[in-house]
């Protein structure tokens, strides 16, 4: 009899306990929704460039023959350019 009285008072913590949690998880979410505060984007201030401006994307291919490659790419009209040029 006193095994199972022990087991019962468990069980009833047990029971209360969940009850707590999903009560506390049920306030915290409602209190997010009335919030609903999304952070304002962080502003960077503008880094001066070191560079001159160059294209936003390079590709490097080595061959002996820049018509090949031109052809291979599909390129109209490619041109060859110095670095600092971009």
């Amino acid at each position: 009899m006193i095994p199972l009285l022990i087991l019962a008072v468990h069980g009833l913590a047990l029971v209360i306990g969940f009850t707590i949690l999903a009560w506390m998880l049920a306030l915290h979410r409602r209190q997010q929704r009335e919030q609903n505060n999304f952070a304002a984007p962080i502003k960077f201030p503008a880094l001066r460039r070191r560079f001159p401006h160059r294209p936003d994307c390079w590709l490097a291919v080595r061959s002996a023959s820049p018509e090949a490659v031109k052809l291979a790419l599909g390129l109209q009209h490619a041109a060859p350019c110095s670095w600092e040029e971009g």
